[in-house]
């Protein structure tokens, strides 16, 4: 067993590393300028953007002079970069930020709603969840859907976003969950709450985590320092400076015995220890022959991995699916990973094909 001495490694996600290949279209880079390309190579749209990003429902981002639009799979541009920050169209609509405000567009880049919003809260480029989206005015923060419809009052300090039919909400400090109809579940009563996942939500009181159900009933006690949430029956918790791993019984099914610990991706767990990076399924078997100097959790079913200073992509059975050694990585996003190599970034897809020209 090859064995490598750990690396840290912080990952942040950008607008460029939350694209996709939907359509067949690719983000390309000559130089320094972005364009696009189709699935045989044939550049769509000539290099000359500074940055390209959130490829779905037929329109590409793109960025120029620091503004951002949109351009269509044919490279022909639809909307104008005129906009501060945007988002990828969801529903026929997407999230732009002019002078400070938001608002929502078609794909004719007419205005979708009248009103403007002090934000939207959008995640990895997505705005709308089960139909609603999340939106702050004059303070408070509330639920509008597509049409703009309130639907939710501005009545909310903060907000979450909605999971499994339900959504963390704040006010005076405390946190509760609300449903789609707008009425309180769970009382707000929490220090800090997670999203439902697999039927439970993280909550924390008095610096202690534990995990309730839907009906807000408490099923795993309050007594971690800190939890991620439940995947495949088993989630990740932190106690006595070590994480492991329980079952909805509050069962140990993976010792406590790691400095960190992911939730379970595409069926495996990453866990470092002092030795390195390692991948579990989700009985706590190792997928991964190697141990690495560092990981990044799966994604897409290819994870990260760091081997002599350099990254590759191994599969969910620990066998190396991409072995081009980059100098940084993102995760791949809907078919596609952003890498550095020989000093410039471009983008992969999980053939390993490099849509780029220095």
């Amino acid at each position: 067993m090859n064995k490598y001495t750990i690396t840290t490694i912080l990952i942040l996600f950008s607008y460029l590393s939350i694209v996709s290949a939907t359509g067949d279209v690719f983000p390309y880079r000559i130089g320094d300028k972005w364009g696009i390309t189709n699935a045989s190579g044939t550049i769509v749209m000539a290099t000359k953007y500074d940055a390209v990003a959130y490829i779905g429902e037929g329109l590409v981002g793109v960025k120029q002079n620091g503004k951002w639009g949109y351009i269509n799979n044919f490279g022909r541009e639809v909307i104008p970069c005129v906009y501060q920050r945007i988002s990828r169209f969801q529903n026929g609509i997407a999230a732009v930020q002019n002078k400070g405000k938001w608002t929502f567009i078609d794909k004719k880049g007419k205005p979708a709603l009248k009103t403007t919003f002090d934000h939207v809260s959008i995640d990895k480029g997505k705005f709308l969840y089960d139909g609603l989206i999340a939106v702050k005015a004059k303070g408070k923060w509330g639920f509008i859907d597509r049409k703009g419809k309130e639907r939710v009052f501005f009545d909310y300090t903060a907000v979450d976003r909605f999971s499994e039919g339900l959504c963390g909400v704040n006010r005076g400090g405390k946190w509760g969950f609300i449903d789609l109809n707008e009425d309180v579940i769970i009382p707000l009563e929490y220090d800090a709450v997670g999203t439902f996942h697999d039927g439970l939500a993280s909550v924390m009181k008095n610096e202690k985590w534990g995990f309730i159900d839907q009906t807000g009933e408490i099923v795993i006690p309050l007594i971690y320092e800190d939890v991620k949430h439940f995947c495949m029956g088993i989630a990740p918790v932190f106690l006595e400076e070590n994480w492991g791993y329980i079952n909805r019984e509050n069962e140990t099914i993976i010792p406590f015995k790691y400095l960190e610990a992911s939730c379970v991706e595409d069926g495996a767990a990453m866990v470092k220890d002092d030795n390195g990076v390692s991948y579990l399924n989700p009985k706590g078997q190792p997928i991964s022959r190697g141990i690495f100097e560092a990981g990044l959790p799966f994604s897409d079913g290819l994870a990260a991995v760091m081997v002599e200073g350099t990254w590759s992509f191994i599969n969910n059975s620990g066998q190396f699916a991409i072995p081009e050694g980059y100098e940084a990585v993102y995760p791949f996003r809907n078919g596609l990973a952003k890498v550095k190599k020989m000093g410039y970034w471009g983008f992969i897809n999980k053939d390993g094909t490099e849509f780029w020209k220095n």
